[in-house]
Formats: structure tokens, sequence, C-alpha cells
């Protein structure tokens, strides 16, 4: 939405990355197929079916991602944020709260 200069507002996580200067510190939250990540200072970490946890840091010289050994920080901040989401859609708390005309 940003892109086409609307505002936008969403009941879950996110942000106008457009909007925020170089320096902010960012998490992006990511899924594709079985697995969900987070990308967060240059590193993913990737959660997938059977606990199977993956860490890569990204070379932005090359533009590659490099496998290391696990960071838990970051493993523990991914499982919060889909277990947050998880636990909020499942309360039926995942809603917009827009006000009526």
């Amino acid at each position: 939405m940003g892109l086409l200069g609307l505002p936008y507002t969403a009941p879950f996580y996110g942000q106008d990355v457009l909007a925020l200067d170089e320096n902010s510190i960012r998490s992006i939250p990511i899924n594709h197929n079985h697995n969900v990540a987070l990308y967060r200072d240059n590193k993913v970490v990737v959660l997938g079916l059977n606990k199977a946890v993956n860490t890569f840091k990204y070379d932005r010289s090359k533009a590659l991602f490099e496998e290391i050994p696990e960071d838990k920080d970051l493993t523990e901040l991914a499982v919060s944020y889909y277990q947050t989401g998880f636990d909020q859609f499942k309360r039926n708390k995942y809603r917009l709260n827009v006000p009526k005309k």
C-alpha cells in the first residue's frame, strides 16, 4: 500500500518499510510452504517441520545466504512472533479495529 501512496493499517505485524529510515531495527516475518522464518540484522532463522532450525547470514556484497550455527536469541524471537500470532488468531483477536461509519 505504501508503494501506492495509500494509508494502511494491518491487524498483524507489519509496517511500511518505505517509511522507515535505514537505521530502524527491522524484523521481517516470512513464510513459504512448510517453513516460517524471521529476518533480522542480516540473519535469517528458518523454522521447519519436525522442529528443524537453520540459521543463515546474508552477505550483501555477494547477495548470498551462508548457513551459520544457530543463533538461539533469533530462534527464540522467531518462535515468539509466530506463537503470539497463532495465539491471537486462535483466540479470535486477529481483527482490524476499523471505526464504523
